[in-house]
């Protein structure tokens, strides 16, 4: 520099203000990456200056290579990004892009760089839930921080790095330019990097499993395994639970944790190993749901993998069978093949709770036991339209007076249209007794003070014992329904029963008994009424269950002296007995 010119005076936003906006927030801060104590604003010499624009430049090369900025997602896995639904379930067959789809979703929001602007760029709170530990370690915490979830390759043109991507013409295939070009290819950088991570607070760092991530960004992410507790008091922005997990115990306390902030659920997953609770979120998404979306994805689909290693794959599935075929390479959920009625979808099938009214004809099935004893209460409104299963009682460890105490309680004045027993149970003798145990339950019914049915009087009618047909039967009037005005479905459901009737798609209910078979109580009921098509008998004189002891006693007494007067014989006689 000529001695007669003037230094120029070096600032570094002069540097700064050369890189792209997008860029800036990524790029180490002057305070942090030098050792200087003033702003970007102040004058500073030459060296300085020099070794920030070095660091500059190679935090702008680190970003132009973030993994998050060079990720194309497959068609599918590009769906499930710009969905906007509060509830998202991302499966489908093995090996076919669920973990990185759902790792970049995680990683695009957790970081602020979601091109669809879900959540805010900072400071977000997030759960993520696996089974235990070493899936949180190996599984989870791999997919993010790990490089490698998918590749990369310069660009033919411009030789700037990108994905490799599929044949715009064959989208199940690669590019047969980057095929040829695969010596180039290279890991991708992890879905979150060092750069990004201001502290881990590791449950075990030995085996590499984190507690909580904390990101230069201010956003956290708890880690937790589906056998621990549940935290409570906390808010999220996004819950994302990763497989198998404990679904009973956690899905009720994620809801609580997301609804203030509306934040984001996503769960991936394999349908072979999904839960019952998975499972009811996709029957809400095919009832039409507007919040939750499910999202499939596929091997077949996948151009990652060549078609020889897809061959092997299917050949694999097959000499297991078509069940293997049909869940881990068509994506089917397995529990689909175990649930008794898919057709029973809680959107149409359940009604809030309401005292049913004395007018109903009312019906009552027993499932009779030692460990549990099981009774199902019915009741056909005087329209003879609709069954409403209303009530229900499970007994345990105790014997028939004790179940028929309860069973008088639940009745209540009411006389019902019948009483139906299981056949099987009903027929057998217990030893030391002569009776049958159905007619063991008459005798406790007598000794309870059960008021006798129109059909069967204290005793029993027997549920048949054909299982095809009473499914058939359920079948057919779980499917008489309509799609918008659930009040008209031929089968209701009140919530009261909801927990105990969750034995209808409890995937193990064929598998193995259950303690208390209220789904053979349900199955009984539902092949009575569709032997005989829905009817309705008005029920006797009634007592409502809301008077008094007195009052009750005066109706009665009311009730004997009508019963009297239609006794008496017409003509002069009853006139002059009456002066």
């Amino acid at each position: 520099m000529p001695d007669n010119q003037e230094a120029p005076l070096l600032r570094l936003s002069d540097l700064a203000r050369f890189i792209p906006n997008e860029f800036r927030d990524e790029l180490p801060s002057t305070k942090k990456s030098l050792p200087v104590e003033a702003d970007e604003g102040k004058v500073v010499s030459e060296a300085i200056f020099a070794e920030y624009a070095m660091r500059l430049v190679a935090a702008y090369c680190r970003a132009l290579k973030d993994a998050l900025r060079l990720y194309a997602p497959l068609p599918m896995a590009a769906e499930f990004h710009s969905c906007m639904a509060h509830i998202r379930l991302l499966n489908g067959s093995n090996q076919a892009g669920k973990s990185l789809a759902a790792g970049a979703e995680f990683a695009r929001v957790m970081r602020g760089m979601d091109p669809y602007g879900k959540r805010a760029n900072k400071d977000l709170a997030a759960l993520v839930i696996g089974k235990d530990h070493r899936h949180n370690g190996t599984v989870i915490w791999k997919k993010l921080w790990f490089p490698g979830e998918f590749q990369i390759v310069p660009d033919e043109i411009d030789n700037s790095w990108r994905a490799v991507r599929p044949d715009p013409a064959d989208p199940n295939h690669i590019d047969p330019i980057d095929l040829a070009r695969k010596k180039l290819w290279q890991p991708a950088p992890p879905l979150i990097p060092p750069a990004a991570i201001k502290h881990i607070a590791w449950e075990d760092k030995a085996s590499g499993v984190p507690g909580k991530l904390f990101l230069q960004n201010g956003s956290e992410a708890w880690f937790c395994t589906s056998n621990g507790d549940p935290p409570q008091g906390v808010q999220v922005d996004y819950a994302w639970p990763d497989e198998e997990i404990d679904g009973r115990k956690w899905i009720p306390e994620i809801w609580p944790r997301l609804v203030k902030r509306e934040g984001i659920f996503v769960w991936s997953y394999t349908p072979q190993e999904s839960t019952p609770e998975a499972y009811a979120l996709y029957q809400r998404f095919l009832e039409g749901d507007p919040d939750v979306e499910e999202f499939k994805l596929l091997v077949s689909e996948n151009p990652y993998l060549t078609d020889s290693a897809k061959a092997k794959l299917y050949a694999s599935y097959a000499a297991q069978g078509a069940e293997q075929v049909r869940v881990r390479w068509d994506g089917e959920h397995a529990i689909a093949s175990r649930v008794i009625y898919p057709e029973f979808l809680e959107r149409f099938h359940h009604v809030p709770s309401f005292p049913v009214p004395a007018t109903w004809m009312r019906v009552a099935t027993v499932d009779p036991g030692t460990t549990a004893a099981a009774g199902l209460f019915g009741a056909v409104p005087p329209a003879a339209d609709k069954l409403h299963v209303y009530d229900e009682l499970v007994v345990r460890n105790n014997d028939a007076d004790a179940f028929a105490k309860e069973f008088k309680r639940k009745c209540g004045p009411h006389v019902f249209e019948v009483y139906i027993i299981d056949k099987q149970a009903g027929q057998q003798r217990s030893m030391g007794r002569t009776n049958t145990v159905a007619e063991h339950y008459q005798e406790a019914f007598e000794r309870a003070g059960v008021h006798a049915s129109r059909v069967s009087g204290r005793g029993f009618i027997f549920g048949t014992p054909d299982v095809d047909a009473r499914e058939l039967s359920v079948k057919r009037m779980l499917n008489q329904r309509t799609v918008v005005l659930h009040e008209q479905t031929t089968l209701q459901l009140t919530k009261q029963i909801k927990n105990r009737l969750r034995d209808i798609r409890n995937p193990s209910k064929r598998d193995k008994r259950t303690e208390h078979d209220l789904c053979d109580d349900f199955e009984y009921m539902l092949a009575y009424f569709d032997g005989r098509g829905l009817y309705h008998n008005p029920p006797p004189s009634y007592v409502p269950q809301d008077l008094s002891r007195y009052g009750r006693e005066v109706l009665r007494h009311f009730d004997k002296e009508k019963a009297r007067e239609r006794r008496r014989p017409a003509g002069p006689s009853r006139i002059a007995s009456s002066r």
